[in-house]
């Protein structure tokens, strides 16, 4: 009797704790998914953000670019247009005074004053447009720096979040762990205390059996005579159907004592 309830006891236990283990690594294989899910959304949102930044900077470099072209172009071409003014002027005046030297001095030097000039304007700008370009590649940097630090520290908080749900799962486990074996180690040292408390029952019970022996053996002595072997009754080894959950039997007797110890069943503390 005591052995099988032991043996039932330390089965129990054995599906009990198969069952937490397999509890606990569906738990953590769950949290690990939603790990990688999170890590994944936040390196696509990383690359989407950094694409649209360099799709932003391309288009105002190409913006600046674009206004560049167009500020050369019209000075290029009001160079042009004052160069054809001034030789157009000259070869009036040429053919106005026939005083060919001083009227051509006099047009060099000034061509040479505006071609300064719209050399001077044009540095003006080239410098002005390189200038616009570094800020805003500068702007765009610090932008992207910016942002990458936003998302490392999100994915930091993400790790940290993960990684404190999973030593609370952890602990949650091991404690659930913890009072079950203590349940089961009660539970063993209760039915060990029985055994030993009624050592005279078991005594008187094997006297029964023995004296039955004797009185069959008594009444049949052919079987004896004959020399066939005698069949060894098997006594029932739960007789009041304690492990087959009768409730008058042992499992009655030790539920009061389980509830007050607050590890029974029924509606008693747990």
């Amino acid at each position: 009797m005591k052995l099988r309830v032991l043996e039932y006891f330390n089965s129990m236990k054995l599906r009990v704790l198969e069952y937490f283990n397999s509890m606990k690594l569906r738990v953590l294989e769950y949290f690990n998914s939603m790990k990688l899910r999170v890590l994944e959304y936040f390196n696509s949102m990383k690359l989407r953000v950094l694409e649209y930044f360099n799709s932003m900077k391309l288009r105002v470099l190409e913006y600046f670019n674009s206004m560049k072209l167009r500020v050369l172009e019209y000075f290029n071409s009001m160079k042009l247009r004052v160069l054809e003014y001034f030789n157009s002027m000259r070869l009036r005046v040429l053919e106005y005074f026939n005083s060919k030297l001083r009227v051509l001095g006099y047009f060099n030097s000034i061509k040479l004053r505006v071609l300064e000039y719209f050399n001077y304007m044009k540095l003006r700008v080239l410098e002005y447009f390189n200038s616009m370009r570094l800020r805003i590649l500068e702007y765009f940097n610090s932008m992207k720096l910016r942002v990458l630090e936003y998302f490392n520290y999100m994915k930091l908080r993400v790790l940290e979040y993960f990684n404190s749900m999973k030593l609370r799962v952890l602990e949650y486990f091991n404690s659930i762990k913890l009072r079950v074996l203590k349940y089961f180690n009660y539970m063993k040292l209760r039915v060990l205390e029985h055994g030993a408390e009624h050592p005279s029952r078991l005594r008187s019970e094997n006297d029964d059996q023995q004296e039955e022996e004797d009185q069959s053996a008594s009444s049949h002595p052919s079987s004896c005579s004959s020399g066939e072997p005698e069949e060894d009754p098997d006594p029932d080894p739960d007789p009041d159907g304690a492990l087959l959950g009768n409730k008058t039997g042992f499992v009655a007797r030790c539920v009061p004592v389980l509830q007050e110890a607050g590890l029974g069943f029924g509606p008693g503390p747990v």
